[in-house]
């Protein structure tokens, strides 16, 4: 089959799948380095001098496992692709507006939202909750963008990425409510504002991107 275009929408949920991985087994041992994100309190008060804010808390070999994991299955992927009848047409993907840490999810499945029991579970301070979350985020935006055919530093053949993050500012929620906010329906997904937000500018994008590929 071949196809006018492959859109995905790819990281996200692998980043917060990842983020959940608490630093410590329920026997109290401590899970590898290169199998988490974040870092127990005793590994952080061990951190070097040089190391310093939101970094402070992220396992760089958990980062280089998933950042490795993401990008070798994009490469993947166009590889696929150019091996079939749809060769050469675009692959494009997206960044992530930055969510807000907020203890509101889906009722039954994530009451308290994703990264805020992550990082309370973990020990990360409350006043650094933000700070990591976004930090994590904007790694995940770099490694997408660092991807883009036309001005990556390490691109791939016909792959464009939308930068949301940078061409949409979706309104924060109040982390008070436990309701949809602001532009969130809850920490991670928006609401129907939010993507329409997202979804008028980057359908004007996608109109430029395949006016190139007839």
């Amino acid at each position: 089959m071949s196809w006018s275009a492959i859109l995905l929408s790819a990281g996200g949920n692998d980043l917060i799948d990842a983020a959940g991985v608490r630093p410590r087994r329920p026997d109290g041992t401590l899970v590898p380095l290169h199998q988490r994100l974040l870092l127990a309190p005793e590994e952080t008060a061990a951190q070097p001098p040089g190391v310093a804010g939101p970094a402070r808390w992220i396992s760089e070999p958990g980062w280089a496992a998933l950042a490795g994991f993401l990008r070798h299955n994009l490469g993947v992927l166009v590889q696929r692709r150019d091996s079939g009848p749809a060769a050469g047409r675009p692959l494009l993907l997206h960044t992530y507006s930055v969510p807000t840490v907020w203890a509101h999810g889906v009722p039954g499945q994530a009451r308290e939202g994703w990264l805020f029991p992550a990082l309370r579970d973990a020990g990360v301070p409350a006043a650094e909750h933000q700070g990591v979350a976004a930090l994590l985020f904007q790694r995940l935006r770099a490694l997408w963008l660092a991807a883009d055919s036309d001005q990556g530093s390490d691109p791939l053949p016909r792959v464009h990425v939308f930068d949301s993050a940078a061409a949409v500012t979706l309104v924060a929620p109040d982390p008070a409510a436990q309701q949809s906010s602001g532009d969130w329906a809850n920490e991670i997904h928006p609401n129907r504002s939010g993507y329409r937000k997202l979804g008028r500018a980057m359908g004007a994008w996608l109109v430029g991107v395949l006016a190139r590929y007839p």
